[in-house]
């Protein structure tokens, strides 16, 4: 019965370490997956309005529509490739919905 307390316990204290970050989530939230390479990074989306323009807008963090994103650690919310991808993500949508 020690024995099995002690193995719970131990399990329980691994879990929690391991999983720590979970529980911590917000707007903007990054994780280093291997130090200077890349990093899980979740952000809040862009705007589709804003998707054309020159300067686009990411949402308010509220409404709860993030990229879950997994790359390089100064990955720039509102940059370039973000732009490009939730461009391609809002054509899929489309061309989904019309079928």
């Amino acid at each position: 019965m020690k024995n099995t307390k002690t193995l719970f316990a131990a399990l329980l204290l691994t879990g929690l370490a391991l999983n720590g970050t979970a529980f911590a989530q917000d707007a903007m939230t990054q994780d280093a997956l291997t130090a200077g390479a890349y990093c899980h990074t979740k952000f809040p989306a862009i705007e589709a309005r804003t998707l054309t323009n020159d300067q686009p807008v990411v949402k308010n963090a509220g409404t709860g529509d993030l990229v879950d994103f997994y790359g390089p650690c100064d990955e720039n919310p509102a940059g370039a490739d973000q732009v490009q991808e939730q461009r391609l993500e809002a054509q899929f949508r489309k061309q989904i919905g019309n079928e």
